[in-house]
C-alpha cells in the first residue's frame, strides 16, 4: 500500500531530525517523495546530506546517496500537499534550461569573432 502524503510528510520529519523540514518544496514522481532540510550548513559534505527521499512503500534514503535517488519525473507539491507546478509545467522548465544551455554550449565551442586589435599603454 502506498503512503499517502501525510504519511511521507511525517517519515520525512523523522528523518531530518534535529534539521528542520522545507515543506514549502516537495517533489513527488516516480513513486517517491523528495524533501529538502533547512540548516544543512555545507550540502556537499559526506555525512548530512539536505536531501530526504521517501519511497511509497515507507522506505527512506537521506544522506549523501539521497540525491541519486531524487525523481526526474515529478509534480512541486506545497505544504497542504496540492500540486504547485505540474509535470508538464516541470518538463517545459527543464526544456527550456536545457536549450539555453545548449545555446550557451554552442556559443563556446564556436568561434568568438574576428580579434579586435588593442592599443596597450605599456607596449
Amino acid at each position: 500500500m502506498a503512503l499517502t502524503f501525510e504519511q511521507a510528510v511525517e517519515i520525512a520529519r523523522k528523518t531530518a531530525g534535529r534539521f528542520e523540514l522545507d515543506v514549502e518544496y516537495i517533489a513527488h514522481g516516480e513513486g517517491r517523495y523528495q524533501f529538502f532540510k533547512k540548516g544543512v550548513s555545507n550540502p556537499g559534505q559526506l555525512a548530512d546530506s539536505y536531501v530526504i527521499v521517501v519511497f511509497e512503500d515507507g522506505s527512506v534514503i537521506s544522506g549523501s546517496s539521497a540525491p541519486r535517488y531524487m525523481p526526474t519525473v515529478y509534480e512541486i507539491l506545497d505544504s497542504d500537499g496540492n500540486v504547485v507546478k505540474t509535470r508538464e509545467e516541470i518538463r517545459q522548465l527543464r526544456q527550456a534550461s536545457e536549450a539555453e544551455q545548449a545555446a550557451l554550449d554552442a556559443i563556446d565551442d564556436g568561434e568568438t569573432g574576428e580579434p579586435v586589435p588593442v592599443e596597450h599603454p605599456y607596449i
